[in-house]
């Protein structure tokens, strides 16, 4: 047995001495060095062609990054205030159909939030953004509809199947709250 454990071993350290020799003599880490900063020179020349400073640049970044973590946020602040769907103590006491009334339940609760922060958000738009938005969040129902669908769809039929669709339901729903409550922020920061 351990004559088998220090084979394995031995050949696993074989293939990685043979793995970093090849890597040496194709000399693939300064090629992969001279291509990286050939192309940070690419981007620091198109960025003098148009006239973009590294302070411009690292402001840019801080508005992506500053979204990002605006969506991730307000993404857990839904999440703290959802429900859980089985509270510890009743845990033992609980019937599939009490679970799937309480996914549905958290579903629509999730879904009132998001009604909330779309009328909120349609009300600062013009126009054109609003028909834009409404376009999108069309299409967004519908994807939310089709992924709860495919993840659920191995259940079809089974009594299981309305919890784990609603609770499909639910994260993306939450998802979308998270990110169109930091689009509501962003906008309503700019407009002031």
């Amino acid at each position: 047995m351990i004559e088998k454990v220090a084979l394995v071993l031995l050949g696993i350290l074989l293939s990685m001495g043979f793995y970093f020799i090849r890597r040496r003599i194709e000399k693939k880490p300064a090629m992969e060095l001279i291509e990286k900063r050939q192309k940070l020179l690419d981007i620091n020349r198109q960025m003098s062609e148009q006239g973009v400073s590294h302070e411009e640049l690292a402001i840019l970044e801080d508005i992506i990054t500053g979204k990002k973590r605006a969506i991730e946020s307000h993404r857990e602040k839904a999440e703290r205030e959802t429900k859980p769907l089985i509270p510890e103590e009743e845990m033992e006491y609980l019937t599939q159909a009490d679970m799937n009334a309480r996914a549905s339940e958290n579903f629509e609760n999730a879904k009132k939030r998001l009604e909330t922060v779309v009328l909120e958000l349609r009300s600062e738009l013009d126009k054109e953004e609003e028909k834009a938005f409404n376009e999108a969040q069309r299409a967004w129902e519908s994807y939310s509809v089709e992924q709860a669908q495919a993840a659920s769809a191995r259940y079809t039929g089974g009594s299981i199947y309305p919890l784990i669709y609603l609770s499909e339901l639910e994260s993306i729903t939450i998802d979308r709250v998270g990110r169109l409550q930091a689009e509501l922020d962003e906008i309503q920061r700019l407009r002031n």
